[in-house]
């Protein structure tokens, strides 16, 4: 049975990464949003997180690998190996004061991580996840004194992804110490072009900039978990996250070129082209904190708080108009019965969260703000401590006040946590 266990393991890591091949080279989201900074960031979005509103900070789980603070990863069970994979569909609508368009979907690559200990006070995990991602094309118009009418088109793909490793160390009974190092890698891609349409005989101008990152950056949390009478519990969460300077290479190419009445588009010739340029993106620390109470295995609720200064985000010596941004998000989960064995639904674990959060993008002098509601359920698999994760979450972004764009966003993701006794010698009598 457990050989089968890990066929199926296997055949299931072996699905999830032949989607996201087929996938990786998509667009994976439609949010005008996106152009400002490094792109959407992506957050945390595991199955069980997500569906909890994103709570992490004071999270601890034996079978569960918790990013989010690297001091829970010394709670993992000390005979198991964890491994949690996981799919995200997206469903986004954009909507302005005057018109609104249907729901565009884009699924992608969620998340492929894994958690295991090393010893009753050491544990450890890696993995691969988004850190962001860029994806919209917008039109505007307007007029240039001397030059008449222009439509300007700006369009832009691509994103981050992170690869870390971390430990999590219990220094003491009730207080745990971890960190994560993770290195970041992708490439943005922005083009804007103006097509001046009062003057038919002056060629339109297009700009492109390719940016690619690669580089370190390093992140420390704390973990306070007492254990108290009757199995309830209360812990809570620290997590900060260092300032620092991603290297960055970036193309940077004009070009002059003429438009036909059915779109295609002929360059004509280059006006300034500066290949792999070096400089530095500079993203600034954060601090997050969070408290859950509950009783093992049955329930828990928890309040997340999280604050970064985008204010000191500069890429390539210029800065972006972006804020302080502030994230709060609530979360509980229940399962009824953890141990029952004639009633399958309530051996499920049912979850529900709401987030807030006053972004890092300040336009027309308003400061853009996200909220979304979510809920989950975690199937859990017979004869085995694996289970089946799904969260599904709406949420609105942005006004269509102040001549800003709406979105709104239906997000569903799928995942797959697989346990095994790795670690487990048998002994004979």
């Amino acid at each position: 049975m457990r050989r089968k266990n890990k066929i199926v393991g296997l055949v299931v890591l072996f699905f999830m990464f032949a989607c996201s091949g087929v996938l990786r080279g998509q667009v994976r989201i439609s949010s005008p949003y996106s152009r400002y900074g490094l792109g959407e960031i992506t957050g945390c979005n595991f199955a069980r997180t997500m569906a909890m509103g994103g709570l992490g900070y004071a999270v601890r789980d034996k079978y569960m690998v918790n990013m989010l603070n690297p001091a829970s990863y010394s709670g993992f069970d000390t005979l198991s190996f964890v491994c949690d994979v996981g799919l995200t569909a997206n469903f986004m609508q954009l909507q302005t004061i005057d018109t609104a368009q249907g729901f565009n979907e884009h699924t992608t690559f969620g998340y492929l991580v894994f958690g295991f200990p090393v010893t009753r006070w050491w544990g450890a995990s890696l993995g691969l996840v988004p850190y962001s991602r860029a994806g919209y094309k917008l039109l505007a118009f307007d007029s240039i004194e001397g030059a008449g009418k222009y439509k300007g088109k700006y369009e832009g793909e691509g994103g981050l992804n992170r690869f870390f490793i971390g430990s999590g160390f219990r220094l003491h009974r009730d207080l745990s110490l971890g960190f994560n190092v993770s290195f970041l890698f992708g490439t943005l891609k922005n083009i804007s072009s103006v097509y001046l349409l009062d003057l038919p005989y002056v060629f339109d101008t297009r700009i492109t900039n390719y940016t690619v990152i690669n580089d370190f950056h390093f992140e420390a949390g704390l973990q306070y978990h007492h254990q108290l009478k009757k199995n309830y519990f209360i812990n809570a969460g620290l997590v900060y996250q260092l300032p620092f300077g991603m290297k960055a290479r970036k193309t940077h190419l004009v070009e002059r070129f003429t438009a036909s009445s059915s779109g295609y588009e002929n360059t004509m010739d280059t006006v300034e082209y500066f290949p792999s340029q070096k400089g530095i993106i500079h993203l600034p620390g954060s601090i997050g904190g969070g408290v859950v109470v509950g009783q093992n295995d049955v329930w828990m609720i928890g309040l997340d708080v999280a604050w970064q200064n985008w204010k000191k985000y500069s890429s390539f010596g210029s800065s972006d108009s972006l804020k302080s941004s502030l994230h709060t998000a609530v979360g509980c989960m229940i399962t009824p019965v953890h141990s029952s064995v004639s009633n399958y639904f309530r051996k499920m674990s049912y979850r529900a969260g709401f987030r807030y959060e006053n972004t890092y993008l300040d336009l027309h002098d308003y400061q853009i703000t996200e909220y979304g509601v979510s809920v989950g359920f975690g199937f859990p698999v017979r004869k085995s401590a694996s289970s089946i994760n799904v969260a599904f979450e709406y949420g609105q972004r942005g006004t269509t006040k102040y001549n800003l764009i709406k979105e709104t966003f239906i997000r569903a993701t799928l995942g797959v946590t697989i346990k095994e006794f790795w670690f487990f010698r048998r002994k004979l009598d």
